[in-house]
């Protein structure tokens, strides 16, 4: 078993169950019901940045199973550089909300974190 992407699992789940949670208690509900995004029709706009929203949720739902299977099965060296673009793309993100935010949103930590998880499993494989 590889503990390093077994923790990088966990930690997409948390991240995928957080941003969905707090996403629509702190962000969504509130900008939505001022009424202030409006394009042709309001229900519809609601739901495009809703739907927006929640879509990296299930990123990070999709990559916790695909880290789970590999934290259990093991890691073929075809599969290698999947987890190497992975990790990529959670470095990527880190910096992205980083830098926009000024760092000033908690995600970061958990981005930052799953891509050191999953390049440790990978360099160490245990």
């Amino acid at each position: 078993m590889n503990g390093w992407l077994l923790a990088a699992s966990v930690l997409c789940i948390v991240g995928g169950v957080g941003h969905a949670w707090l996403g629509e208690t702190r962000l969504l509900r509130p900008y939505l019901t001022t009424g202030v995004v409006t394009w042709k029709d309001a229900r519809q706009s609601a739901d495009t940045l809703r739907a927006a929203w929640h879509v990296w949720a299930l990123a990070y739902l999709a990559a916790a199973g695909l880290l789970l299977f590999h934290a259990l099965a093991g890691v073929p060296d075809g599969a290698r550089p999947a987890l190497w673009a992975l990790a990529a793309m959670f470095a990527a993100a880190f910096l992205l909300v980083g830098i926009i935010t000024r760092g000033k949103n908690a995600a970061v930590l958990v981005q930052v974190a799953i891509a050191t998880l999953i390049v440790a499993g990978l360099i160490w494989r245990a």
